[in-house]
């Protein structure tokens, strides 16, 4: 939740600068070495300008562009070659969320060590993503979860409701006493079973 609040901080900054990202995944998402309190995020190599800082006005919605970013937390739109606006960035965001909460998984991380075209893999991740729905995806997480991911499916052109997706991890903080204390370290005492687990994968 405490990754939550300051993922959507980072986020909300960048929109607010007329950027979308178009590469939200875990990798690009890093705790300082010398501030251990704040979530940073990089690389903006796909980064762009979803409207003019001049005049305001949004880029065109274009159809069948290459998919940006990783497949794996792509937006459904995005991944049907939708121009990326704020909505995809968030999006994306709760599907890292998700991988956290869910140990390191999302249901369609299975193709990634399948021998597949990409055409394919592209197709595959598409209609999971589209026949999955957010109970299933986000079952045994507190329902908060749901409702970020029924929330995303705003307009192209709409500006996401920051405060409300705050609202959701605050709330869910708050229902199980804990605090927002900018402690990132419980990351370390998962490593070892993480390190484990994907040399399991990597035999497979």
């Amino acid at each position: 939740c405490m990754f939550a609040l300051q993922g959507l901080e980072r986020l909300k900054f960048i929109h607010d600068k007329h950027v979308v990202h178009r590469d939200i995944k875990h990798k690009n998402f890093i705790i300082g070495k010398n501030d251990p309190y704040n979530i940073y995020l990089i690389d903006f190599g796909f980064a762009r300008k979803y409207r003019s800082s001049r005049t305001g006005k949004l880029i065109k919605f274009v159809n069948k562009q290459i998919l940006i970013g990783s497949i794996w937390y792509s937006s459904y739109n995005a991944i049907k070659g939708y121009e990326i606006s704020r909505r995809d960035d968030i999006e994306s965001f709760g599907y890292v969320l998700l991988y956290f909460a869910k140990g390191r998984w999302l249901p369609w991380l299975r193709y990634e060590y399948q021998n597949m075209k990409w055409s394919e893999l592209i197709i595959k991740v598409r209609e999971m993503k589209l026949a999955i729905n957010e109970e299933i995806l986000c079952e045994g997480l507190p329902y908060e979860f749901v409702l970020y991911l029924k929330y995303v499916k705003i307009k192209f052109e709409e500006e996401p409701n920051y405060n409300y997706l705050y609202g959701l991890f605050i709330s869910i903080l708050t229902k199980h006493s804990m605090k927002n204390d900018l402690n990132f370290f419980l990351i370390k005492k998962t490593k070892p079973k993480i390190i484990q687990r994907n040399k399991q994968i990597n035999k497979k």
